[in-house]
């Protein structure tokens, strides 16, 4: 019998991630042209800090994992280290935002009343900038599975001298000072999936809902004369995310959500970007910055009355991280 041994290839699982794993080879015998290759099941495993592919049954590359030791072998064959700021188990991120650049025109219309079209920051004197407290959380089944969490609310008001009446749903309100008042109260969940994990590299889609409370009042305080519009609307959402990790400390994230909606109460378009850079304190805690951009077009009913809601608004969110 030759003394010359090779590994016999196994079926990889259809999870594998081609050149994350720690392989051997064998010497060639004589008789071959080049080396051969070691093919090996593997289980993806979580480790302390992330997410490692291990060789199925290995309890010494197992070891391995837990302490951080695995290396990862790239697309040319060269061992990496894994990258312990990807592929968290779970996560909260607590921020305050910044939103300025708001542009919102809504118009209230009553069966055949037909409202006017109203400017809430030019002609009715909202605020065009806020600071806001924002929540983002996420939990992750596995690297390629994982469940998103947000919600914040926008509170905006303001007081503006109209010189004409103006129709509003069902009333008319009419010329004098006009306070105004606009809450959207967001509150977003969604469920993404990876279809490119590997040890720096996260690109996947996403499915969802954004859930947006809507709650305006205007008011003639001279007159007493006031009208008010509520709804919640939730608006499905589809996506794309990256993450890339710039070092074991820094990682560059995006995303984008988007949809043209027809759901009879609610009907039209809506958009949701990010760009964010994060960045590792301590094994647990780090921060992040980032860039946001939303916009609405959209018909919503809240019977009898309906909104033709126009909504963006761009902003910046510094915000602290926890995760495990």
């Amino acid at each position: 019998m030759d003394d010359h041994v090779s590994l016999v290839a196994i079926t990889v699982g259809s999870l594998l991630v081609p050149g994350l794993c720690a392989c051997s080879s064998t010497p060639a015998p004589s008789g071959d042209a080049g080396p051969a290759r070691a093919a090996l099941q593997f289980d993806s495993s979580w480790s302390d800090d992330g997410f490692a592919l291990v060789p199925d049954g290995d309890p010494a590359a197992a070891a391995a994992v837990a302490s951080r030791a695995v290396p990862v072998v790239g697309q040319e064959g060269t061992p990496q280290e894994p990258y312990p700021n990807m592929y968290r188990r779970a996560g909260v991120s607590l921020g305050a935002a910044l939103y300025g650049n708001f542009d919102t025109t809504i118009r209230i219309d009553s069966g055949s009343l037909i409202g006017a079209t109203l400017d809430m920051e030019d002609f009715l004197g909202l605020d065009d900038s806020n600071f806001i407290g924002r929540l983002d959380a996420f939990y992750s089944f596995s690297p390629r599975h994982r469940v998103d969490f947000s919600v914040y609310d926008i509170k905006r008001e303001g007081s503006r001298t109209i010189f004409e009446d103006i129709q509003v749903g069902n009333v008319v309100i009419p010329a004098g000072e006009v306070d105004t008042s606009l809450e959207t109260l967001i509150v977003k969940a969604a469920y993404r999936y990876n279809f490119v994990a590997d040890a720096r590299t996260a690109i996947g889609a996403s499915l969802g809902l954004h859930t947006m409370g809507i709650d305006l009042a205007l008011e003639s305080p001279a007159f007493e004369v006031s009208e008010s519009f509520r709804a919640t609307a939730p608006l499905p959402v589809i996506g794309l995310h990256g993450e890339y990790a710039l070092s074991e400390r820094w990682k560059l994230l995006g995303s984008m959500e988007l949809f043209q909606i027809d759901l009879g109460f609610a009907q039209g378009f809506v958009g949701d970007n990010r760009l964010a850079i994060e960045h590792d304190l301590f094994d647990h805690v780090g921060w992040g910055l980032a860039l946001n951009g939303f916009s609405l077009d959209a018909e919503i009913e809240d019977s009898p009355l309906t909104a033709d809601l126009e909504y963006a608004y761009q902003g910046v969110l510094l915000y602290l991280r926890a995760y495990l």
